[in-house]
């Protein structure tokens, strides 16, 4: 086992260490680093031709870019990138990639209860990083492992009972990139009454500090300019694992993707209905955490956010996959836990999701036209509502069998 983990790792290395190269000069590092630099000039890159402004200003990028994207918080943040030679920066952007897997496994080791030797937590390792997400967010330059490592640092500092770094984090977490924000509300959910309020409190001062980082004027922008563009990757003809896409996607196969317009209207209408409800009920399951004094229940329930985080996102490509690194450690963990039958069910849901994760970008039935061809496309879809639904019953049954006690504390979970 120690052996497989250590070729596992040597080869995402070695795989990714290949690639990275001829990645410093397409996307989406080249959108970030345009972004950044048209900020600092004073300009919007929500409205500014990156192509052209690329060919202008002679830099030396060679990707195909539409429009910026990304929320105005996370563009703010890319003014760093033009201080340093477009090389220089690339070698930052992969330094902090890098930084973030280290935080998620070493957060992650110190957060789940568990004895693994040595050998198992480099299989764990190995798994993780010779992963189809893992290879596709270094391929496409990303930024959700950093998003996961300052949700993951969030949900440590909460477990040692630093609440206000804790909301810090999540709240910083969620509103870079805005679907992390279905994190963001966990120090609330998961305090008693008594306190609930003073973390609200800290959460909403954080939020509008970082919201008005940026300044107004280019929040409005986003929301009138990237809001509207986004919209089309919703259909289900793409790759992307939400709810939204998958529901689009049952209703639009029949039609070869291109359903009419009244149809597609009201569908959206409908996944985004069930959007809603899923949040509701996950923020709602999440306060059952109160009653249950035990560190399990805690990760039950910030994997489940995690989940949901992905499948309630407007858009989710392969790489957003990351965020159920936690998630799985967890799984694992408690496959090792539990006997018998129990061992096996969670051992069988831990090898499904394996194979889901992996065949992200791909399709199950390649020849497929049709409602085949969006269900083959969707297994980690299939996979993530299969995790969700493990995490909920989890939550519910420690919920109920656990003994009437004082309602959980921040610094219960050292």
């Amino acid at each position: 086992m120690a052996g497989l983990g250590a070729a596992l790792i040597l080869g995402a290395i070695s795989t990714i260490a290949e690639f990275l190269p001829e990645r410093s000069i397409k996307n989406d590092f080249a959108f970030a680093y345009i972004s950044g630099r048209i900020l600092r000039q004073g300009g919007n890159p929500y409205t500014t031709n990156l192509m052209k402004y690329n060919s202008t200003e002679k830099l030396p990028f060679r990707a195909n870019m539409g429009p910026a994207t990304n929320p105005p918080l996370l563009l703010w943040s890319y003014q760093v990138l033009p201080l340093f030679r477009p090389a220089t920066a690339f070698a930052l952007w992969v330094t902090i990639e890098v930084l973030s897997v280290l935080v998620i496994l070493l957060t992650s080791s110190r957060l789940v209860n568990t004895h693994w030797s040595c050998a198992g937590w480099l299989l764990a390792i190995g798994l993780t990083l010779y992963s189809t997400p893992m290879f596709h967010h270094f391929w496409y330059s990303q930024v959700q492992l950093p998003i996961v490592a300052l949700l993951m640092t969030g949900f440590w500092l909460w477990r040692r009972g630093r609440a206000t770094g804790a909301c810090s984090f999540f709240v910083l977490g969620g509103v870079l990139k805005l679907y992390g924000l279905t994190c963001a509300p966990f120090p609330i959910l998961a305090a008693s009454a008594r306190t609930r309020f003073s973390m609200m409190a800290r959460s909403l001062i954080f939020l509008l500090f970082c919201l008005c980082l940026p300044g107004g004027e280019i929040w409005i922008s986003f929301f009138r300019n990237v809001v509207p563009y986004m919209g089309q990757f919703r259909g289900g003809r793409f790759f992307s694992y939400t709810l939204v896409s998958f529901i689009n996607g049952l209703v639009a196969a029949p039609y070869e993707f291109s359903p009419p317009a009244l149809i597609a209207r009201v569908t959206s209408l409908l996944a985004f209905g069930c959007v809603a409800t899923l949040l509701i009920y996950t923020w709602a399951v999440c306060t059952l955490l109160h009653k249950a004094n035990d560190t399990e229940t805690a990760n039950a329930c910030f994997s489940l956010l995690l989940i949901a985080t992905v499948l309630c996102s407007p858009v989710a490509w392969s790489h957003y996959l990351v965020f159920l690194i936690f998630p799985m450690i967890c799984l694992a963990a408690e496959a090792k836990a539990a006997t018998g039958w129990t061992r096996i069910q969670i051992g069988i849901l831990l090898v499904l999701n394996l194979v889901a994760i992996n065949l992200a970008g791909s399709n199950v039935f390649p020849r497929a036209t049709g409602l085949l061809r969006h269900l083959g496309g969707s297994a980690p879809t299939f996979g993530m509502a299969l995790l969700y639904y493990h995490f909920v019953k989890q939550i519910r049954q420690s919920a109920r069998t656990a003994r009437v006690s004082p309602p959980v504390g921040l610094g219960t979970y050292i």
